[in-house]
């Protein structure tokens, strides 16, 4: 009995030490905290908003291909867009565009190359805004806006995604992409230029090149001028009132039906021009474009860039964004990398920070935030085996690039 009297003090007295230093604990750490916060009031800002933006002005009412200046070709064709009310625009409008092309870009801005939690490797991720007088436009789904994005990789499996904007503990100013559902998912040429059918169906059975059509114009053309000036309709046939004494008629429904092969013969060449007219402008958007993007290369794209050739991936947008990007999934595996990050001056777990995962050769980029609830502790999914970045920002403080080997999934502690 006497020994539990002596030794309550004690016990009381370790309590007491025991409660001062958790508070002392969460003091500092509250103090921490605050500190932190000071510095990186500007890290969980989203920076969507400060992505530079490129304005044009352009008539929807003839094809224009505009070569953005990292290289990106938007092609705009007649009824392209529609106001709020569903009808097509003509006349003059404005574009707003914005291009995260490189690695370097993309951890500016801040978005990540993921769809939920699977990892996407990218060609690009764009922002297109489209108004008039001042009033936002939708793209017209029946057309579509075409976007070539040049690549010095052109990479299968490349499809279109949206972006959606989310918010939560791990993103909370983000993008996350979803799959574009339709046949404009695959990346396919910028609408070619087809003749319609009031065109092809009188020239069905023929060839369609330029040679053995201008011969069957030239044909039809001479035999309807000879009907117009040596025959007569009579009844249901066209007979001959010349002065060389033909015995030859002809059905009238003959005689229509080449005029109206005539008239399609006549409208298809008046297409085959404007189809070339179409691929000039084409090819001399891409070519502008591709010299701008050559500019732009990020130091590992540079290295694998061995020839001039240009080569994009051309898309088809059905649906307004704005923010869009052309990805495919990564086939590689996950697995579930950690570490912990501390801070150097004190080894005292970091409580705050924007945190980067890139791998340049398969363009990946994925954006964290590391907060209070973390201690320190960070995980992310990746493919192991292959060597990647980590980028942390905190603030003021100058950004630490990290890089890893990928082979072990315990990165260990990370001093910042």
């Amino acid at each position: 009995m006497l020994l539990a009297v002596c030794l309550l003090p004690i016990l009381l007295g370790c309590g007491k030490k025991t409660k001062k230093s958790e508070r002392s604990t969460a003091e500092n750490q509250d103090e921490q905290l605050k500190e932190e916060k000071i510095a990186l009031q500007t890290v969980y800002k989203s920076r969507l908003a400060d992505v530079p933006k490129q304005k044009f002005k352009l008539s929807v009412d003839t094809v224009s291909f505009l070569v953005a200046e990292k290289g990106t070709v938007i092609y705009v064709q007649p009824g392209s867009f529609t106001d709020e009310n569903g009808k097509t625009v003509t006349g003059e409008i404005s574009l707003e565009v914005s291009e995260v092309i490189t690695m370097q870009d993309f951890v500016k801005v801040g978005i990540s190359t993921m769809a939920g939690e699977k990892i996407l490797e990218t060609g690009g991720t764009f922002y297109i805004q489209a108004s008039k007088d001042g009033k936002p436009l939708k793209i017209n789904p029946k057309v579509g806006l075409g976007l070539a994005i040049p690549s010095v990789e052109k990479k299968p499996d490349m499809q279109l995604f949206y972006g959606e904007m989310i918010k939560d503990s791990l993103n909370p100013n983000g993008v996350n992409w979803v799959l574009a559902n339709g046949p404009e998912k695959d990346p396919d040429d910028l609408d070619e230029p087809t003749a319609p059918n009031e065109i092809l169906d009188p020239l069905e059975g023929l060839e369609k090149n330029e040679v053995a059509l201008h011969a069957e114009y030239v044909r039809a053309e001479m035999f309807l001028k000879d009907i117009e000036k040596n025959y007569k309709l009579e009844g249901s046939q066209y007979v001959y009132v010349g002065t060389e004494g033909r015995r030859i008629s002809y059905e009238a429904n003959y005689v229509n039906k080449l005029r109206r092969k005539l008239a399609a013969l006549k409208a298809y060449k008046k297409f085959l021009d404007y189809k070339r007219n179409f691929y000039r402008k084409k090819n001399a958007a891409l070519y502008a474009a591709w010299e701008k993007y050559k500019q732009q290369l990020d130091e590992y794209e540079a290295k694998m860039f061995k020839s001039g050739k240009p080569t994009f991936y051309e898309l088809k947008l059905k649906q307004s964004g704005p923010w869009f990007n052309c990805d495919r999934y990564s086939i590689l595996q996950q697995e579930n990398f950690v570490c912990r990050i501390i801070r150097k001056k004190d080894k005292k777990p970091a409580l705050l920070g924007r945190i980067h995962i890139i791998d340049e050769k398969m363009k990946v980029h994925i954006q964290r935030y590391l907060t209070k609830e973390m201690q320190g502790k960070f995980s992310f999914p990746f493919p192991k085996n292959r060597e990647f970045k980590i980028v942390i920002e905190r603030g003021k403080e100058e950004a630490k690039e990290f890089v890893y080997d990928g082979k072990k999934t315990d990165l260990g502690d990370i001093e910042v």
